[in-house]
């Protein structure tokens, strides 16, 4: 029986090289008895269908759980950076230019210790010890 089934695949585009367009299948059997051919290529069928829609529905879990996990790793990373961004803030309370007034407090400050830590002129040393 084996030896009169044919099962042949084409691309659906009539190209060979063209994978994406999808294929056409074609069973072939031939016997004296109709009724036979037709349950023979019926079981065929019947099988290869539940078969092609067995492995495209274990792949589709299979991606499920790796999207899943995948959603479960970025979720982690996205409180990991959500906390550090607060630590952050909270060690830079007030520096913060989107806080109000802070640019210019900052300046200020800045331009106080410039002030203070830049050494005497010698101009402003004579001056004193005159």
């Amino acid at each position: 029986m084996a030896s009169r089934i044919d099962l042949s695949v084409y691309s659906a585009s009539g190209r060979e090289e063209d994978r994406n367009a999808g294929s056409i299948y074609r069973i072939l059997y031939q016997d004296r008895d109709r009724a036979r051919a037709l349950r023979v290529v019926e079981t065929l069928l019947d099988t290869f269908v539940t078969e092609t829609l067995s492995g495209k529905r274990e792949g589709s879990e299979n991606a499920q759980q790796f999207l899943e996990v995948q959603i479960r790793d970025y979720e982690k990373r996205l409180r990991t950076a959500e906390d550090r961004l607060a630590q952050f803030k909270a060690r830079h309370i007030g520096l913060m230019p989107t806080e109000q007034g802070a640019t210019l407090r900052n300046c200020r400050r800045s331009r106080r210790r410039s002030v203070t830590s830049r050494p005497s002129s010698p101009r402003r040393n004579r001056a004193v010890a005159r």
